[in-house]
């Protein structure tokens, strides 16, 4: 044998196996660590998708009802800061008034959400709240904003000043996304 000597033993050493075990350690420790922020981006970016929606359902019911329900004034929808929850409402007329619309044109309605008018109630994922900022002045959790659409022009109008901001956020892992809505009911995620 060249240059082995008889005592030689083939394997590897107890430092070797040890540096082995730390690496594959690491490895796997990084590989759950990014898994698991991963799987929370996810999360965020499956509800700001939905929360996109269903503004865009309530922009597409008003221009959809509008002289087919008489009821049905507009569309919009409900938010709470702080909370998981927000409701798709449909804004009915008065029953006071034969119609929507006064002798003028005019729509008679509040914009706003009343107990009565839930169209859809949704939820946001267990552990993700909502933020909501309108002229970069943050709501106070527990209070609500409206967002509604009003044909037949479809404008938007909302219980604060547009443009509005609504955070989606996981307190827990510290992430965030943001929509934003502006005074021409143009959503966009940022």
């Amino acid at each position: 044998m060249w240059g082995m000597s008889s005592n030689s033993k083939a394997g590897f050493t107890l430092i070797e196996m040890m540096v082995v075990i730390g690496i594959i350690t690491i490895l796997t420790t990084m590989t759950l660590v990014y898994s698991r922020s991963g799987s929370e981006q996810l999360k965020l970016f499956k509800d700001e998708a939905v929360v996109e929606g269903v503004l865009n359902q309530a922009r597409s019911l008003a221009a959809e009802r509008f002289n087919k329900d008489p009821n049905a004034c507009a569309f919009g929808v409900h938010f709470t800061a702080g909370s998981q929850s927000f409701i798709l409402f449909q804004d009915l007329k008065p029953s006071d008034k034969p119609s929507c619309k006064d002798f003028n044109g005019n729509v008679y309605n509040n914009f706003k959400y009343d107990s009565g008018e839930s169209f859809q109630s949704l939820s946001l994922e267990n552990g993700l709240v909502f933020g909501i900022s309108s002229n970069s002045t943050a709501v106070p959790a527990g209070n609500s904003v409206d967002v509604v659409f009003v044909p037949p022009e479809l404008s938007v109008t909302s219980t604060l000043p547009l443009p509005l901001v609504f955070t989606i956020s996981d307190p827990a892992a510290g992430a965030s996304t943001t929509i934003a809505i502006n005074g021409a009911g143009q959503i966009s995620a940022q």
